[in-house]
């Protein structure tokens, strides 16, 4: 994993801010998701499947991998990919989850962040990078955790973790649980009453959502009504992130520890926000 050390430039904080909208718990623990990544993937040929505008495929391109493909299904963010990061070791191509345009066991490493929850046939996604994943493949993964989730439009199936882990044992050798975390109490100081405050609105907004989403799937309307929000809300989103992000060491450095990707423990006291799992292909 890239070392962290400490500066005081705050420059790399402004880029951050300025390409998510904001540098609150969820822009880190996107980071922090590919700090993780980057030990699995020194010489070896990855795969980052719905690699959206490329900040992480090419972080990924610049810890030793032999070669970095970036797969993903909407034009606009690949099209931003390919003329902000441009490297001999990183391609980006264009494709869906399902019927991904690789090779037969061709892959040392898959990655796919907040991917599995929005494809409704989650098995056969699965089956699909076990296709092309080597016998010694890895395959990386993250999903929110429903239980907390703030029912996003576009998540059609989430999942909680035992539904999530039992799944991928089902079609890989071994899998390794780890996880991020939020707590109320960090452990040098205390969360303000604040912070506290906007988690609990959040979640109120996610419950709306989730309420909005069942309606819409039982609504006759729904079928309408679903693809128009989905096309405002990538609207909004697609105009917002037009900045080239580097997650170079200066803005690894500035990242809170607390949200960073750690070994599943059922005792931890926190909120399992988001489950990540990393799978052994086997044969």
């Amino acid at each position: 994993m890239t070392k962290i050390t400490r500066v005081k430039d705050s420059q790399v904080l402004d880029e951050a801010v300025k390409f998510f909208g904001c540098w609150t718990e969820l822009a880190q623990q996107h980071v922090w998701r590919y700090v993780f990544v980057s030990q699995y993937v020194k010489n070896r040929v990855v795969l980052d499947v719905a690699c959206g505008v490329g900040y992480g495929s090419d972080y990924l391109s610049r810890c030793g991998a032999k070669q970095v493909i970036g797969v993903d299904f909407d034009q606009r963010s690949l099209q931003f990919a390919r003329g902000a990061y441009v490297r001999p070791n990183l391609n980006f191509v264009n494709g869906n989850a399902l019927t991904l345009p690789i090779s037969d066991h061709s892959l040392d490493v898959v990655i796919s962040f907040e991917t599995i929850e929005h494809i409704r046939e989650q098995e056969v996604f699965l089956a699909e990078i076990w296709r092309v994943l080597k016998m010694d493949g890895i395959f990386i993964c993250s999903t929110p955790n429903t239980k907390f989730s703030m029912g996003h439009i576009d998540h059609v199936k989430e999942l909680t973790p035992a539904q999530f882990y039992r799944m991928l044992k089902t079609y890989f050798g071994k899998v390794e649980k780890y996880g991020q975390y939020i707590t109320f109490t960090d452990r040098k100081f205390e969360l303000s009453e604040f912070r506290a405050m906007k988690f609990q609105l959040r979640r109120k907004k996610g419950i709306f959502l989730k309420r909005l989403n069942h309606w819409m799937k039982k609504s006759p309307f729904g079928i309408y009504l679903r693809p128009l929000l989905r096309w405002i809300f990538h609207k909004i989103t697609s105009e917002k992130r037009r900045d080239r992000l580097d997650i170079a060491d200066a803005l690894v450095s500035r990242l809170d520890s607390k949200y960073a990707v750690r070994r599943f423990d059922k005792n931890y006291q926190g909120v399992f926000l988001m489950m990540v799992a990393v799978c052994e292909r086997g044969a």
